[in-house]
């Protein structure tokens, strides 16, 4: 956690998803883990878009919106 916490302030990104603290955090973590955080922000970009797709596949209305 520590060598996350020194790595953070040097994490800069072009666009922050909703949760943005968290999305930074991460990829300090994972660079501090040496796994790299472009591996994160791919898997947890993935993750907003099948959630993203869950709710409009849920939704009675979701195929309407998406077909106009």
């Amino acid at each position: 956690m520590a060598k996350a916490a020194a790595i953070k302030p040097t994490i800069h990104l072009d666009e922050l998803p909703r949760m943005a603290d968290f999305m930074e955090w991460g990829c300090a973590i994972s660079e501090a883990l040496g796994i790299g955080m472009e591996v994160f922000k791919a898997a947890y970009l993935g993750n907003i878009r099948s959630q993203n797709k869950e709710a409009i596949d849920a939704s009675p209305i979701g195929d309407v919106i998406i077909n106009l």
